[in-house]
């Protein structure tokens, strides 16, 4: 009878690996088939500028009691206040915006008297550069006036985990991505977690009139009810609507733009992607970057915060950079990309900074950490039948289909290699399938 004591010995090795080689049949690596892709379909990540502002203007119909419709009105400011790295966190460059509004009613209801509701909106938002999605937000709705049942303070600041990802540049019409994040009150305060869950899309572009013009946007959709119309000459939203259920069960308050100021940079930056669109995780991949000094320094940001190069500015105002694509998944994968994530490039502190969003591929299957499990049934003799369990995942936002080979994985002293082969395989995206093998020691 055969020990059994190199095996467990292997088994516990292989268990501390997290990826396992995936072949086709004929030795090729199963990847999933790239989409077609136009980083210039669509809009890229703005940038914006300290002095940055949107003014927006409300009006909100309140049903009070059931019985009667209060109006309301109002405005709402955002204005960027700080471009800097998030030291609370990992080091994220993000924008800083100053949030403030006012709603009020003031109506006199038969035989219910004089109405009165104040709403102050005060807080800050931390909006991380490279993508726009939300970081974390201290906002602040104190309510007034002569409804008792509705007045106080309403705290609904947050730390999103990950970022809440409004937008999902490129923005493309017809893409899609799922918002799967949760929040909690942010600076280590207690309280429970809020799982956000939300199907967002792009629809087609469109024109809209608000108080501040008429813009050609693109309207993105949650759960299939449109909530934010982009323009990229705005670098904001034009109109957008928040639900203030703590308030008001069922509360949607719309704001539309009415002013908006774009501060020019003191130093222009401009990001392109050199090489092909689309990256293998791990690989590199080049940049061309000009800027409108010839004097300073230059670095350049990946999203988690890692500063990948820093590049002294002397005498030259144009880059030719070679980077290595980030390997960390992307937390919203769309319909158009396997995973895509922003390069920040700041000069000379934040006189000047640019983005542009670089996509990858999919990387090979892999073996699902700590999915590998064996049991033995049988007497303890040569006979005795091991059945291995795995379970393979498709990192991609697309199908992975094809015949599949494994390699021997109980390759051992005296033992040859051989090849686990399974025909007509497929692998939905961001899925994993479970495979059983059966072998005798």
């Amino acid at each position: 009878m055969r020990s059994y004591r190199w095996l467990i010995a292997f088994i516990g090795l292989i268990i501390a690996l997290p990826i396992l080689p995936v072949s086709m049949g004929n030795g090729d690596q199963v990847l999933a088939p790239d989409p077609v892709f136009d980083p210039h379909a669509g809009p890229d990540v703005p940038v914006w500028t300290v002095g940055d502002y949107w003014n927006y203007t409300t009006e909100v119909e309140y049903d009070y009691l059931g019985v009667v419709t209060i109006d309301l009105a109002g405005w709402l400011n955002i204005s960027v206040v700080v471009i800097t790295l998030d030291l609370f966190s990992d080091g994220v460059p993000v924008y800083i915006a100053n949030i403030s509004g006012n709603i009020s009613a003031e109506e006199t209801i038969p035989f219910i008297g004089d109405i009165n509701i104040y709403i102050e909106l005060s807080g800050y938002i931390w909006t991380k550069a490279q993508d726009l999605s939300v970081y974390r937000s201290i906002l602040n709705a104190s309510v007034s006036g002569n409804v008792p049942s509705i007045n106080g303070d309403y705290p609904f600041g947050y730390e999103y985990s990950p970022p809440l990802e409004e937008y999902d540049f490129p923005l493309v019409p017809g893409d899609a991505w799922k918002v799967n994040t949760s929040a909690r009150l942010p600076f280590g305060a207690s309280g429970d977690l809020v799982p956000i869950l939300q199907n967002m899309s792009c629809g087609d572009p469109r024109s809209l009139s608000v108080p501040a013009g008429s813009f050609q946007v693109l309207p993105v959709s949650a759960n299939g009810e449109e909530i934010l119309f982009y323009n990229s000459t705005v670098g904001n939203s034009v109109f957008r609507s928040y639900a203030i259920d703590d308030i008001a069960e069922g509360m949607v308050v719309p704001f539309e733009l009415t002013s908006f100021g774009r501060i020019a940079p003191e130093i222009d930056v401009d990001l392109t992607v050199t090489t092909e669109q689309h990256v293998n995780a791990g690989s590199t991949f080049s940049i061309h970057i000009e800027v409108s000094t010839s004097a300073g320094f230059m670095n350049i940001f990946f999203p988690d915060g890692t500063l990948a190069k820093t590049v002294p500015i002397l005498g030259q105002s144009d880059f030719d950079i070679d980077l290595i694509a980030p390997t960390y998944p992307d937390d919203t994968p769309t319909l158009i990309d396997h995973g895509s994530f922003g390069i920040f490039a700041s000069v000379n502190g934040i006189k000047g900074i640019g983005v542009v969003t670089v996509t990858t591929k999919a990387t090979d299957l892999e073996l699902k950490e700590g999915s590998l499990a064996f049991e033995v049934t049988g007497n303890g003799t040569i006979d005795d039948m091991i059945t291995a369990r795995m379970e393979i995942f498709n990192p991609s936002n697309f199908r992975a289909e094809g015949a599949m080979s494994i390699l021997d994985f109980l390759d051992a002293p005296g033992v040859e290699p051989s090849l686990i082969v399974r025909n007509n395989i497929s692998v939905d995206a961001r899925s994993s399938i479970v495979f059983y093998y059966n072998f005798t020691v």
